[in-house]
């Protein structure tokens, strides 16, 4: 069976095994106003909770997970579901943060010929799959964490997003000094990334700024193919062989922001006409993530939904 096959016979699956309150929570229409209501930050959400699930419910969210998302990703959200226990511990349990905060939502009719998506959503998480036909796209696709490092002594014990950062900064390390100088658009980071939950990313954003990275030299070149190839590694074959070259294809530019010596706030970001990279550390002592993919043309099925809306139109 196709990939798009397969997320069908899943999200079918979880409808069929749902009660009528449970269905209330997961199955909104494919054009509501829930589409592109989304953000990363704590609050209750449209759709149905993980915590109101049954086990075998909860597995079939994995399965759809697993469909789409590399093994590596799959262990960084699961690691990041988990974090909310160990980020309401070191809050003294003031706010009742817990690993099933997690909602799902299915939009439209998962059917074979037409257009649907589903999404996992919560604190620190946004993973949007929208199928058409047997088209497939995963936009956007945010991955936060806070803690984002947890350490016994010097030692890590856990660091989901850890890679995301050292990556980043082989390119400055490789870097001449006009170059990064270049690269550097400010000595202060943002205090979160500048697309934030907006629903669409704006035309505008950002300003032609940063270096072009096929204008970068050669060793710096080389580890920011090594950074994009980690974020198209994100997705499945042959999902995430596409987006990486999509993403070489749209001429990304790379800057920065902030401080460049490790354990200081830091922003970094891929822009391109068709793609925005965004990661961000400065919040608790710079031990607190949010790193997104957005795609202009595909964000909550972009395009796709365009076509789909237009074909059901009914002519004048």
């Amino acid at each position: 069976m196709t990939l798009a096959g397969n997320l069908r016979t899943t999200a079918r699956s979880l409808l069929q095994s749902s009660t009528p309150v449970q269905k209330r929570g997961l199955a909104h229409p494919l054009t509501g106003p829930a589409l592109r209501d989304w953000t990363y930050v704590p609050r209750d959400r449209a759709g149905l909770l993980l915590g109101d699930m049954d086990k075998s419910q909860r597995q079939l969210v994995h399965r759809v997970l697993g469909l789409v998302l590399s093994e590596p990703c799959h262990a960084q959200v699961a690691v990041i579901m988990a974090m909310e226990d160990v980020l309401d511990r070191r809050e003294g349990h003031t706010r009742g943060r817990h690993s099933t905060d997690f909602w799902f939502l299915i939009f439209g009719e998962p059917g074979a010929d037409g257009t649907w998506s589903m999404r996992l959503e919560g604190h620190h998480l946004c993973v949007h799959v929208t199928v058409s036909g047997e088209q497939v796209v995963v936009a956007p696709l945010f991955l936060g964490c806070n803690p984002a490092v947890v350490r016994q002594g010097e030692r890590i014990v856990t660091a989901p997003l850890w890679h995301e950062e050292t990556l980043a900064r082989n390119i400055l390390a490789e870097l001449p000094p006009a170059e990064l100088t270049a690269v550097r658009l400010a000595p202060k980071a943002p205090a979160d990334i500048y697309t934030g939950d907006r629903e669409r990313v704006p035309p505008s954003f950002p300003p032609a700024a940063g270096v072009p990275v096929a204008a970068l030299s050669r060793d710096a070149r080389r580890s920011a193919q090594e950074l994009l190839e980690l974020y198209a590694g994100r997705l499945t074959d042959p999902l995430g062989s596409d987006l990486l070259d999509r993403l070489v294809a749209d001429d990304l530019r790379f800057a920065w922001e902030g401080a460049t010596e490790p354990g200081r706030p830091h922003y970094y970001r891929f822009t391109g006409t068709r793609f925005v990279i965004e990661y961000d550390n400065t919040q608790n002592n710079v031990n607190h993530i949010h790193n997104v993919l957005r795609d202009r043309d595909a964000d909550f099925g972009g395009d796709l939904l365009a076509t789909h809306t237009a074909a059901e139109r009914p002519e004048a």
